[in-house]
């Protein structure tokens, strides 16, 4: 069976309850060179942040391979975006599962304490409330680096789900992403001149590089989703997409 989250309108904490574990997580789906998953642990002010090439399995038996990677801002948790080229991680991202997440156990520290004083110690088990992930599971180091698995629950599978690969948040593809960014930002050459347009429905705000506006000379030229018309592009010189 296909597993495919409803996507969730409100992104905010309140899709969990306030008695729930305040401590988030997030799975993002990011191409890069190469297509893998960044699982992101909120902890002590920041992100604990770890690169999987497979979702985390519900087989209690495999363990997958977890590269730690540095740490991340807890304000880009539930960004979807593209990194612009030339930046580390370029190319487009999107939210695969996040949720809540509770550190076992914690007796008396809190939740937050108790997470960084596990990962100090190299294993961290902790139980996952989120939109795709349920139940327990245990980080351990190995090296450098770590090992992911499920622990036994009323969770666990005896064989894997085929998930999907769509964002809970939007249900949008790694695609769709893409051909949002570079729908929004169009580079052209207009004779000697390089302007930026904006798209602001149902207008199109067109700026050069010293933010001069240039809307009325295009407003005839361009059509609400960016594109150029016939006409403007039998004018332009050079007509271009960048996803910067």
């Amino acid at each position: 069976m296909l597993l495919n989250p409803k996507p969730q309108t409100n992104l905010q904490s309140t899709l969990w309850p306030l008695d729930w574990p305040h401590l988030r997580y997030v799975i993002k789906l990011h191409r890069a060179r190469t297509l893998h998953y960044d699982f992101r642990l909120e902890m002590c002010g920041r992100l604990f942040s770890l690169i999987t090439h497979e979702p985390p399995s519900l087989l209690p038996n495999r363990s997958i391979f977890a590269r730690q990677v540095e740490d991340h801002q807890p304000k880009w948790l539930l960004s979807e975006r593209r990194i612009p080229d030339g930046k580390y991680g370029a190319g487009p991202m999107l939210v695969w599962d996040h949720g809540r997440y509770m550190p076992h156990p914690y007796g008396d520290a809190s939740h937050d304490a108790a997470a960084c004083e596990a990962l100090a110690r190299g294993k961290l088990d902790f139980e996952l409330f989120g939109s795709r992930l349920q139940g327990c599971f245990r980080l351990e180091k190995e090296g450098k680096d770590w090992r992911l698995r499920k622990l036994i629950d009323r969770f666990a599978r005896d064989q894997e789900p085929l998930w999907d690969s769509l964002s809970v948040l939007s249900g949008r593809s790694l695609d769709d992403i893409e051909d949002s960014i570079r729908r929004h930002i169009l580079w052209l050459k207009w004779q000697r001149f390089y302007v930026n347009p904006h798209i602001s429905e149902p207008q199109v705000v067109v700026r050069d590089r010293r933010v001069s506006r240039w809307t009325g000379n295009f407003s005839q030229r361009f059509n609400h989703t960016g594109r150029t018309s016939h006409q403007s592009q039998m004018r332009l010189t050079h007509c271009a997409y960048s996803g910067n």
